[in-house]
């Protein structure tokens, strides 16, 4: 029974770890395609407001979409992954929601600090969006300069 408990963690683990890697993908597409079409934008006659808004947009996909839906997947990720090793009772949405909780599991998993942050993540997950809300910036400051 409990090698067919592993593998049902396994394949749970499996699965959300091939969804995050679909959402980052779907959302570095997203904003690369955005992002093109953005600098069509800068280069014609199109009117400031259009641009802003286009921004505008992008910045609700970025941090109100990208960040808070990767971040909660990376989480979910953690979870099945982390209950393979250690039993620990909650659901997902507890491990994802409830810091307590997810402080309690990591230091269980001797995570280093605590704390789910790792460098690909912080890369990925962090620093990427951070990018591309800096490019933008810097699109609308160059429109604005013309």
């Amino acid at each position: 029974m409990s090698d067919q408990n592993n593998s049902a963690k396994n394949e749970k683990w499996g699965t959300n770890e091939t969804l995050l890697q679909s959402y980052r993908i779907i959302f570095i597409s997203s904003q690369s395609f955005l992002l093109a079409f953005g600098a069509i934008l800068f280069d014609s006659n199109t009117p400031l407001w259009l641009l802003i808004t286009i921004v505008a947009l992008t910045f609700v996909v970025i941090w109100g979409l990208w960040f808070p839906v990767v971040r909660a997947r990376g989480l979910i990720v953690d979870f099945y992954k982390f209950n393979i090793y250690v039993n620990y009772p909650g659901r997902e949405v507890n491990y994802v929601h409830d810091k307590k909780f997810r402080d309690k599991v990591n230091k269980e998993v001797k995570l280093p600090l605590h704390s789910n942050w790792r460098q690909t993540r912080i890369k990925i997950d962090i620093l990427l969006p951070i990018y591309f809300t800096i490019l933008w910036f810097v699109l609308i400051l160059a429109k604005l300069q013309m």
